[in-house]
């Protein structure tokens, strides 16, 4: 996982879907990465997700796939010309229901 700062920007990356980093996936998790969010609603459906990933009741994509998706999200956000320091901003996309 690397924190990339340039003057006031930061972006944690490369992060699927704002919970596992790919360099550690599904071992390592991140609740609550999002900002701009209602937290505790937030926290608990991540939880909910790593517990289910954990347990093996649901299984995470190929590391492939969620390279794609993560580089993916990240040149659509370059693309909407987004600044880097809002990549950890939530989109409707990104919810699950569990």
């Amino acid at each position: 996982m690397v924190v990339r700062q340039s003057m006031c920007v930061c972006r944690v990356a490369p992060v699927y879907r704002h919970i596992f980093p790919l360099s550690t996936a599904p071992t390592l998790s991140i609740i609550g990465l999002p900002w701009k969010v209602v937290p505790f609603p937030e926290f608990e459906v991540q939880a909910k997700w790593i517990a289910r990933v954990l347990s093996k009741r649901v299984h995470l994509p190929s590391m492939d796939a969620m390279q794609a998706e993560v580089q993916q999200f990240y040149a659509d956000l370059e693309r909407q010309e987004v600044p880097a320091r809002c990549g950890q901003l939530p989109e409707p996309a990104v919810f699950l229901v569990l």
